[in-house]
């Protein structure tokens, strides 16, 4: 049996294949939505990142707050020998 093995594409076949490509890749036309549309996905978009940030920020205050509370605990209850 010979094997026979794939060597690559030539020069013309990646001309072929690149033209092909970017045929398929090129933009079906413009953005369908209408400019009040596309101002309300801008404005919901905004509005979700100022959401996320103030949630984060509120549950990085909740974290340190119980954070603190375990360690006010700790030292009130730990004697080092003192009584």
């Amino acid at each position: 049996m010979t094997e026979q093995r794939r060597t690559g594409f030539t020069d013309e076949e990646l001309e072929t294949l690149a033209g092909k490509l970017a045929l398929k890749l090129e933009p079906a036309g413009q953005c369908k939505l209408t400019e009040e549309q596309q101002r309300a996905v801008v404005d919901l978009i905004t509005t979700k990142k100022r959401v996320v940030k103030w949630t984060l920020y509120f549950i990085g205050a909740l974290v340190l707050w119980v954070v603190k509370d375990v360690y006010v605990y700790i030292t009130n209850h730990t004697v080092w020998g003192w009584k």
